[in-house]
């Protein structure tokens, strides 16, 4: 969106603290907070169950409603999981509109690829998917490649955590142009790669609808 628009991406109207607190904190984490958010996660914590592992014991930052055993058992079922190296394809994404409605049917006719239909109701105009997504990227859950190093040198690709390489970043450079481009007007030139952004965090990070 444009700087002139009270929703641009980059200076919303609104300004607030974000701090991100993990489902499981230890002592040392905890102490690693500035105040107040320390002594508030401490509080919270104090008198509650807590698991120690590996010598480092840790409590459910929201014991009421998840108990620490629950989550330990799930970060033994989840910490082999690399999540530099992403999951088999689940599905293709395709808006359920106009073109798209014919590539649906063609390919669940042919059952070549899983197909996830997104539909566009009332309420799904651009802007209205936009301003749902900023809070996801101010508060630091979408990430995109790096697009230098530390010291300045380029990064044309991102790789696997085994070394194999991932992807090229191309497409950045022109993503975050058609993010800046954006106008609530409805005046910029393109949005296809930003429309893909909203239906990815919509999907994956709002409603759970692409999970499993």
């Amino acid at each position: 969106m444009t700087q002139q628009d009270s929703c641009w991406l980059a200076g919303w109207g609104v300004d607030f603290h974000h701090v991100t607190i993990p489902a499981l904190v230890s002592e040392e984490y905890i102490d690693s907070l500035l105040e107040p958010w320390r002594s508030m996660c401490w509080f919270s914590v104090k008198n509650t169950e807590s698991v120690v592992v590996g010598g480092v014991r840790y409590w459910s930052y929201w014991p009421v409603n998840e108990y620490v055993g629950d989550l330990m058992r799930l970060w033994e079922k989840w910490r082999p999981f690399d999540r530099k190296r992403p999951a088999p394809l689940r599905h293709m994404g395709i808006e359920d509109k106009q073109a798209g409605q014919g590539l649906i049917t063609t390919l669940k006719k042919r059952k070549s690829l899983p197909v996830l239909e997104i539909p566009r109701g009332a309420g799904q105009n651009k802007l209205i998917r936009c301003l749902n997504t900023v809070p996801q990227i101010k508060t630091g859950t979408v990430f995109i490649p790096a697009l230098l190093t530390d010291d300045g040198q380029r990064i044309d690709q991102v790789y696997y955590a085994d070394g194999s390489v991932a992807a090229k970043t191309d497409w950045v450079m022109p993503a975050l142009a058609e993010c800046a481009d954006f106008s609530a007007y409805d005046s910029h030139k393109n949005d296809d790669i930003l429309d893909t952004f909203m239906d990815a965090i919509e999907i994956e990070l709002i409603s759970g609808a692409g999970a499993g």
